[in-house]
Protein backbone atom coordinates (compact mmCIF):
# COMPACT_ATOMS: atom_id res chain seq x y z
CA UNK A 1 0.00 0.00 0.00
CA UNK A 2 1.06 3.36 -0.86
CA UNK A 3 2.04 5.74 2.13
CA UNK A 4 0.25 9.30 1.59
CA UNK A 5 1.28 12.51 2.48
CA UNK A 6 -0.36 15.61 3.18
CA UNK A 7 1.15 19.44 2.40
CA UNK A 8 -0.37 22.67 1.65
CA UNK A 9 -3.10 23.54 4.10
CA UNK A 10 -5.89 25.31 3.49
CA UNK A 11 -5.25 28.15 4.91
CA UNK A 12 -2.75 28.96 2.45
CA UNK A 13 -5.83 29.16 0.20
CA UNK A 14 -5.67 32.87 -1.57
CA UNK A 15 -8.84 34.21 -2.55
CA UNK A 16 -8.84 35.68 -5.85
CA UNK A 17 -12.23 36.70 -6.65
CA UNK A 18 -13.49 37.16 -10.35
CA UNK A 19 -16.65 37.44 -12.57
CA UNK A 20 -17.21 34.92 -15.12
CA UNK A 21 -19.59 35.08 -18.02
CA UNK A 22 -22.20 32.37 -17.52
CA UNK A 23 -24.15 30.53 -20.25
CA UNK A 24 -27.73 28.34 -19.39
CA UNK A 25 -27.58 24.71 -19.95
CA UNK A 26 -29.52 21.76 -19.19
CA UNK A 27 -30.58 20.90 -15.42
CA UNK A 28 -28.24 19.13 -12.97
CA UNK A 29 -25.51 19.38 -15.21
CA UNK A 30 -22.39 17.35 -14.13
CA UNK A 31 -19.51 17.14 -16.85
CA UNK A 32 -18.54 19.19 -19.71
CA UNK A 33 -15.71 18.62 -22.57
CA UNK A 34 -14.51 20.59 -25.64
CA UNK A 35 -14.49 20.24 -29.35
CA UNK A 36 -14.44 21.66 -32.72
CA UNK A 37 -17.88 19.90 -33.98
CA UNK A 38 -18.55 22.21 -36.79
CA UNK A 39 -15.13 22.62 -38.40
CA UNK A 40 -14.96 26.16 -38.21
CA UNK A 41 -11.63 26.10 -35.93
CA UNK A 42 -13.31 27.53 -32.96
CA UNK A 43 -14.01 25.18 -30.28
CA UNK A 44 -17.70 24.16 -28.54
CA UNK A 45 -18.87 22.43 -25.56
CA UNK A 46 -20.77 19.53 -24.99
CA UNK A 47 -21.95 19.29 -21.73
CA UNK A 48 -23.97 16.28 -20.01
CA UNK A 49 -27.29 17.03 -17.85
CA UNK A 50 -28.38 14.17 -16.00
CA UNK A 51 -32.14 16.01 -15.32
CA UNK A 52 -34.01 17.21 -18.44
CA UNK A 53 -36.56 14.64 -18.92
CA UNK A 54 -34.43 11.59 -19.42
CA UNK A 55 -31.48 13.12 -19.96
CA UNK A 56 -29.77 15.30 -22.72
CA UNK A 57 -26.81 16.45 -24.00
CA UNK A 58 -26.26 20.45 -24.44
CA UNK A 59 -24.01 21.47 -27.79
CA UNK A 60 -22.94 25.20 -27.61
CA UNK A 61 -21.02 25.82 -30.23
CA UNK A 62 -18.25 28.92 -30.05
CA UNK A 63 -18.21 32.25 -31.26
CA UNK A 64 -14.14 32.53 -31.38
CA UNK A 65 -13.94 35.25 -28.80
CA UNK A 66 -14.83 33.38 -25.94
CA UNK A 67 -18.91 33.35 -26.09
CA UNK A 68 -21.25 30.44 -27.36
CA UNK A 69 -24.85 30.08 -28.98
CA UNK A 70 -27.32 29.12 -27.27
CA UNK A 71 -27.23 25.43 -26.19
CA UNK A 72 -29.12 23.04 -28.73
CA UNK A 73 -30.13 19.74 -26.95
CA UNK A 74 -29.85 16.00 -27.82
CA UNK A 75 -31.53 13.18 -26.06
CA UNK A 76 -29.48 10.72 -24.51
CA UNK A 77 -30.37 7.81 -22.34
CA UNK A 78 -31.18 8.16 -18.18
CA UNK A 79 -28.72 10.09 -16.57
CA UNK A 80 -25.93 11.03 -18.52
CA UNK A 81 -23.05 11.33 -16.82
CA UNK A 82 -19.51 11.50 -19.36
CA UNK A 83 -19.30 12.06 -23.11
CA UNK A 84 -16.36 10.50 -25.03
CA UNK A 85 -15.75 12.74 -28.30
CA UNK A 86 -14.10 10.90 -31.15
CA UNK A 87 -14.44 9.82 -35.43
CA UNK A 88 -16.03 6.66 -34.74
CA UNK A 89 -17.24 6.15 -38.06
CA UNK A 90 -14.40 7.35 -39.90
CA UNK A 91 -16.72 10.01 -41.82
CA UNK A 92 -14.27 13.09 -40.89
CA UNK A 93 -16.54 14.18 -38.01
CA UNK A 94 -16.77 14.00 -34.52
CA UNK A 95 -19.21 12.05 -33.14
CA UNK A 96 -20.06 11.48 -29.47
CA UNK A 97 -20.80 8.53 -26.84
CA UNK A 98 -22.38 9.03 -23.61
CA UNK A 99 -22.47 7.02 -20.60
CA UNK A 100 -25.76 6.93 -19.55
CA UNK A 101 -25.50 5.72 -15.73
CA UNK A 102 -29.40 5.67 -14.91
CA UNK A 103 -29.34 4.66 -11.24
CA UNK A 104 -33.13 3.49 -11.90
CA UNK A 105 -32.38 0.73 -14.36
CA UNK A 106 -31.77 1.10 -18.44
CA UNK A 107 -27.66 1.69 -18.52
CA UNK A 108 -26.76 2.00 -21.70
CA UNK A 109 -24.20 3.82 -23.88
CA UNK A 110 -25.44 6.03 -26.49
CA UNK A 111 -23.82 7.15 -29.75
CA UNK A 112 -24.29 9.98 -31.27
CA UNK A 113 -22.89 10.30 -34.82
CA UNK A 114 -21.73 13.87 -36.12
CA UNK A 115 -22.90 15.15 -39.60
CA UNK A 116 -19.92 17.58 -39.37
CA UNK A 117 -22.38 21.10 -38.69
CA UNK A 118 -22.54 20.96 -35.01
CA UNK A 119 -25.82 18.69 -35.04
CA UNK A 120 -25.88 14.95 -34.68
CA UNK A 121 -28.12 11.86 -35.75
CA UNK A 122 -30.62 10.36 -33.23
CA UNK A 123 -28.43 8.25 -30.80
CA UNK A 124 -28.38 4.70 -31.16
CA UNK A 125 -27.89 3.12 -27.97
CA UNK A 126 -25.76 -0.32 -26.95
CA UNK A 127 -25.07 -2.21 -23.64
CA UNK A 128 -21.85 -2.23 -21.64
CA UNK A 129 -22.88 -2.80 -18.11
CA UNK A 130 -24.65 -1.86 -14.90
CA UNK A 131 -24.69 2.03 -14.12
CA UNK A 132 -21.92 3.26 -16.89
CA UNK A 133 -20.61 6.31 -14.42
CA UNK A 134 -17.26 7.21 -17.30
CA UNK A 135 -16.18 6.61 -20.99
CA UNK A 136 -12.79 7.27 -23.05
CA UNK A 137 -12.42 6.70 -26.39
CA UNK A 138 -8.87 4.98 -27.59
CA UNK A 139 -7.58 2.56 -30.23
CA UNK A 140 -6.84 -0.49 -27.71
CA UNK A 141 -6.00 -3.49 -30.11
CA UNK A 142 -3.72 -1.14 -32.74
CA UNK A 143 -6.04 -1.68 -36.10
CA UNK A 144 -6.79 2.27 -36.09
CA UNK A 145 -10.23 2.03 -35.25
CA UNK A 146 -11.56 4.12 -31.99
CA UNK A 147 -12.42 1.35 -29.19
CA UNK A 148 -14.66 2.35 -26.33
CA UNK A 149 -13.41 1.80 -22.64
CA UNK A 150 -16.63 2.39 -20.11
CA UNK A 151 -16.48 2.62 -16.03
CA UNK A 152 -19.29 1.00 -14.52
CA UNK A 153 -19.80 2.13 -10.59
CA UNK A 154 -21.66 -0.83 -9.56
CA UNK A 155 -21.68 -4.25 -11.63
CA UNK A 156 -24.31 -6.34 -9.79
CA UNK A 157 -23.96 -8.94 -12.60
CA UNK A 158 -22.68 -13.39 -11.63
CA UNK A 159 -20.64 -13.68 -14.83
CA UNK A 160 -18.17 -12.39 -15.01
CA UNK A 161 -18.49 -11.84 -11.38
CA UNK A 162 -17.87 -8.19 -10.63
CA UNK A 163 -20.31 -7.04 -7.82
CA UNK A 164 -18.79 -3.95 -7.30
CA UNK A 165 -17.50 -2.77 -10.39
CA UNK A 166 -15.83 -3.26 -13.17
CA UNK A 167 -14.76 -2.02 -16.73
CA UNK A 168 -16.15 -2.78 -20.20
CA UNK A 169 -13.58 -2.31 -23.32
CA UNK A 170 -16.13 -2.53 -26.83
CA UNK A 171 -13.74 -2.51 -29.64
CA UNK A 172 -14.82 -0.46 -32.71
CA UNK A 173 -15.84 -1.69 -36.17
CA UNK A 174 -15.30 1.16 -37.61
CA UNK A 175 -18.43 2.04 -38.95
CA UNK A 176 -20.23 3.83 -35.67
CA UNK A 177 -21.03 0.31 -34.17
CA UNK A 178 -19.47 -1.53 -31.57
CA UNK A 179 -18.66 -5.46 -30.90
CA UNK A 180 -19.90 -6.94 -27.37
CA UNK A 181 -18.13 -6.05 -24.30
CA UNK A 182 -15.69 -7.55 -22.17
CA UNK A 183 -15.57 -7.17 -18.56
CA UNK A 184 -12.00 -6.51 -16.77
CA UNK A 185 -11.86 -5.72 -12.70
CA UNK A 186 -11.18 -2.39 -11.38
CA UNK A 187 -11.82 -2.28 -7.77
CA UNK A 188 -15.06 -0.71 -5.98
CA UNK A 189 -17.26 1.45 -7.30
CA UNK A 190 -15.36 3.09 -10.60
CA UNK A 191 -16.57 6.63 -10.95
CA UNK A 192 -14.18 8.24 -13.67
CA UNK A 193 -11.95 6.76 -16.28
CA UNK A 194 -9.15 7.89 -17.73
CA UNK A 195 -6.65 6.22 -20.71
CA UNK A 196 -3.13 6.81 -20.71
CA UNK A 197 0.76 5.03 -21.46
CA UNK A 198 1.56 4.76 -18.06
CA UNK A 199 4.88 1.86 -18.50
CA UNK A 200 5.90 3.43 -21.84
CA UNK A 201 5.41 0.46 -24.17
CA UNK A 202 3.03 2.59 -26.71
CA UNK A 203 0.24 0.99 -25.64
CA UNK A 204 -3.06 2.44 -23.86
CA UNK A 205 -3.27 1.95 -20.72
CA UNK A 206 -6.52 2.77 -18.10
CA UNK A 207 -6.66 4.62 -14.59
CA UNK A 208 -10.33 4.17 -12.62
CA UNK A 209 -11.22 6.38 -9.31
CA UNK A 210 -12.49 3.87 -6.97
CA UNK A 211 -15.13 6.69 -5.48
CA UNK A 212 -16.03 4.08 -2.80
CA UNK A 213 -12.71 3.29 -0.88
CA UNK A 214 -9.45 5.21 -1.07
CA UNK A 215 -7.64 3.87 -4.59
CA UNK A 216 -6.63 4.29 -8.05
CA UNK A 217 -7.01 1.05 -10.38
CA UNK A 218 -4.43 1.27 -12.87
CA UNK A 219 -5.07 -1.67 -15.77
CA UNK A 220 -2.01 -2.09 -18.22
CA UNK A 221 -3.38 -2.38 -21.88
CA UNK A 222 -1.65 -5.33 -23.63
CA UNK A 223 -2.43 -3.84 -27.28
CA UNK A 224 -4.95 -6.05 -28.22
CA UNK A 225 -7.89 -4.80 -26.60
CA UNK A 226 -7.35 -7.03 -23.13
CA UNK A 227 -5.61 -5.38 -20.28
CA UNK A 228 -3.94 -7.01 -17.20
CA UNK A 229 -5.25 -7.33 -13.66
CA UNK A 230 -5.41 -3.95 -12.02
CA UNK A 231 -3.30 -2.64 -9.41
CA UNK A 232 -3.92 -0.03 -6.79
CA UNK A 233 -2.51 3.62 -5.82
CA UNK A 234 -3.79 4.99 -2.67
CA UNK A 235 -5.39 8.55 -2.58
CA UNK A 236 -7.57 10.61 -0.55
CA UNK A 237 -11.38 9.76 0.40
CA UNK A 238 -13.54 9.20 -2.21
CA UNK A 239 -11.79 10.37 -5.72
CA UNK A 240 -14.33 11.48 -7.70
CA UNK A 241 -12.32 12.31 -10.87
CA UNK A 242 -8.61 11.54 -12.34
CA UNK A 243 -6.55 13.56 -14.60
CA UNK A 244 -2.86 12.21 -16.26
CA UNK A 245 0.16 14.26 -17.24
CA UNK A 246 3.81 14.69 -16.52
CA UNK A 247 3.84 16.98 -13.92
CA UNK A 248 7.15 16.89 -13.36
CA UNK A 249 8.99 16.91 -16.90
CA UNK A 250 10.96 13.55 -16.66
CA UNK A 251 8.81 11.82 -19.77
CA UNK A 252 6.73 9.75 -17.83
CA UNK A 253 2.74 9.85 -16.86
CA UNK A 254 1.82 11.12 -13.61
CA UNK A 255 -1.58 10.28 -12.15
CA UNK A 256 -3.91 13.22 -10.26
CA UNK A 257 -6.89 12.69 -8.35
CA UNK A 258 -9.65 14.59 -7.09
CA UNK A 259 -11.05 13.69 -3.92
CA UNK A 260 -14.56 14.52 -2.65
CA UNK A 261 -14.34 13.23 0.53
CA UNK A 262 -14.15 15.64 3.54
CA UNK A 263 -11.26 16.11 5.61
CA UNK A 264 -10.96 18.64 8.15
CA UNK A 265 -10.11 20.90 6.00
CA UNK A 266 -12.14 19.79 2.93
CA UNK A 267 -11.60 17.98 -0.10
CA UNK A 268 -8.00 17.33 -2.21
CA UNK A 269 -5.70 16.61 -4.66
CA UNK A 270 -4.12 13.92 -4.57
CA UNK A 271 -0.52 13.93 -6.84
CA UNK A 272 1.02 10.20 -7.66
CA UNK A 273 4.21 10.27 -9.92
CA UNK A 274 4.86 7.93 -11.96
CA UNK A 275 7.90 5.36 -11.50
CA UNK A 276 7.78 4.57 -15.86
CA UNK A 277 6.78 0.96 -15.38
CA UNK A 278 3.00 1.21 -14.52
CA UNK A 279 3.76 1.94 -10.81
CA UNK A 280 3.94 4.84 -8.91
CA UNK A 281 5.41 7.05 -5.98
CA UNK A 282 4.19 7.42 -2.87
CA UNK A 283 1.31 9.75 -3.00
CA UNK A 284 1.41 13.83 -1.59
CA UNK A 285 -2.30 15.35 -1.26
CA UNK A 286 -2.56 18.98 -1.34
CA UNK A 287 -5.91 21.21 0.14
CA UNK A 288 -7.68 22.23 -2.76
CA UNK A 289 -11.69 23.59 -1.63
CA UNK A 290 -14.06 22.55 0.52
CA UNK A 291 -15.68 20.29 -1.70
CA UNK A 292 -13.15 18.99 -4.77
CA UNK A 293 -15.15 17.40 -7.62
CA UNK A 294 -13.02 17.32 -10.73
CA UNK A 295 -9.40 17.97 -11.98
CA UNK A 296 -8.18 19.08 -15.32
CA UNK A 297 -4.83 20.09 -16.19
CA UNK A 298 -3.05 22.95 -18.70
CA UNK A 299 -0.20 25.58 -18.37
CA UNK A 300 -1.86 28.68 -17.29
CA UNK A 301 1.09 30.85 -16.74
CA UNK A 302 2.85 29.63 -19.56
CA UNK A 303 5.73 28.35 -18.04
CA UNK A 304 6.25 25.60 -19.38
CA UNK A 305 5.26 23.56 -16.53
CA UNK A 306 1.78 21.80 -16.30
CA UNK A 307 -0.92 23.83 -13.54
CA UNK A 308 -3.98 22.08 -11.80
CA UNK A 309 -7.71 23.45 -12.04
CA UNK A 310 -9.86 21.73 -9.86
CA UNK A 311 -13.74 22.21 -9.83
CA UNK A 312 -14.74 23.33 -6.31
CA UNK A 313 -18.65 22.45 -5.63
CA UNK A 314 -18.34 24.54 -2.18
CA UNK A 315 -20.07 22.32 0.06
CA UNK A 316 -22.60 24.31 1.43
CA UNK A 317 -21.18 27.25 -0.29
CA UNK A 318 -21.27 28.37 -3.75
CA UNK A 319 -18.05 26.89 -4.78
CA UNK A 320 -15.66 27.91 -7.56
CA UNK A 321 -12.63 26.86 -9.21
CA UNK A 322 -8.74 26.57 -7.43
CA UNK A 323 -5.94 26.80 -9.41
CA UNK A 324 -2.42 25.07 -8.33
CA UNK A 325 0.93 26.71 -10.57
CA UNK A 326 3.52 23.97 -10.57
CA UNK A 327 7.04 23.90 -9.86
CA UNK A 328 7.70 21.95 -12.84
CA UNK A 329 8.69 18.86 -10.15
CA UNK A 330 5.57 17.52 -9.00
CA UNK A 331 5.10 20.03 -6.21
CA UNK A 332 2.47 23.21 -6.66
CA UNK A 333 2.65 26.74 -5.19
CA UNK A 334 0.10 27.84 -3.19
CA UNK A 335 -3.89 27.47 -4.38
CA UNK A 336 -5.83 30.31 -5.70
CA UNK A 337 -9.09 30.82 -6.17
CA UNK A 338 -11.52 32.00 -8.52
CA UNK A 339 -15.05 32.35 -8.48
CA UNK A 340 -17.20 30.71 -10.98
CA UNK A 341 -21.26 29.71 -11.16
CA UNK A 342 -23.09 27.82 -8.60
CA UNK A 343 -21.34 24.10 -7.68
CA UNK A 344 -19.55 23.44 -10.05
CA UNK A 345 -19.35 19.91 -11.16
CA UNK A 346 -16.69 19.73 -14.11
CA UNK A 347 -14.45 21.77 -15.96
CA UNK A 348 -12.71 21.99 -19.64
CA UNK A 349 -9.40 23.51 -21.00
CA UNK A 350 -9.12 25.75 -24.12
CA UNK A 351 -8.23 28.62 -25.66
CA UNK A 352 -12.33 29.90 -26.49
CA UNK A 353 -10.99 33.33 -27.35
CA UNK A 354 -8.36 32.71 -29.65
CA UNK A 355 -5.92 34.97 -28.12
CA UNK A 356 -3.02 32.24 -26.89
CA UNK A 357 -4.12 31.76 -23.28
CA UNK A 358 -6.08 29.11 -21.66
CA UNK A 359 -9.23 29.58 -20.67
CA UNK A 360 -11.97 27.39 -18.77
CA UNK A 361 -15.42 26.52 -19.33
CA UNK A 362 -17.04 25.40 -15.73
CA UNK A 363 -20.11 23.53 -15.86
CA UNK A 364 -22.37 24.54 -12.71
CA UNK A 365 -24.88 22.38 -11.46
CA UNK A 366 -27.01 25.75 -9.67
CA UNK A 367 -30.18 24.70 -7.55
CA UNK A 368 -32.35 22.23 -8.74
CA UNK A 369 -34.57 22.67 -10.76
CA UNK A 370 -33.47 25.67 -12.24
CA UNK A 371 -31.20 25.00 -15.32
CA UNK A 372 -27.48 24.70 -14.59
CA UNK A 373 -24.88 27.13 -16.33
CA UNK A 374 -21.48 27.24 -18.15
CA UNK A 375 -19.02 29.71 -16.83
CA UNK A 376 -15.97 30.96 -19.00
CA UNK A 377 -13.31 32.16 -17.55
CA UNK A 378 -10.85 33.55 -20.23
CA UNK A 379 -7.07 33.64 -18.50
CA UNK A 380 -4.69 36.52 -18.59
CA UNK A 381 -1.70 33.89 -19.52
CA UNK A 382 -0.27 34.51 -15.74
CA UNK A 383 -2.55 32.10 -13.83
CA UNK A 384 -5.03 34.28 -13.71
CA UNK A 385 -8.59 34.10 -14.35
CA UNK A 386 -11.66 36.83 -15.39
Amino acid sequence: MIKTNFTCPLALLSLTLAPATAQTTGRAPIFILTADFNHDGYLDLAVANTALSTGSISILLGNGDGTFQPAKFLRAGYYPRSIAAADFNRDGNLDLAVANESPSGGSSISIHLGNGDGTFLPPSYITAGVNPASIVAADFNADGIVDLAVANSYQFQTNPPFKDGSISVLLGVGDGSFGPPSFFSAGGDPIFLITADFNGDGKPDLAAANFGGTALSVSLGNGDGTFQGATFVTVGHQPFSIASADLNNDGIADLIAANHGQTSTGGSISVSLGIGDGSFQPTKNYAAGEGTVFVAVGDFNKDGNLDLAVADDGGPSSGGVTILLGKGNGTFQSPAFFSAGLHPQALAVGDFNRDGNPDLAVVNAGNFPNPGTVSILLGDGKGGFK
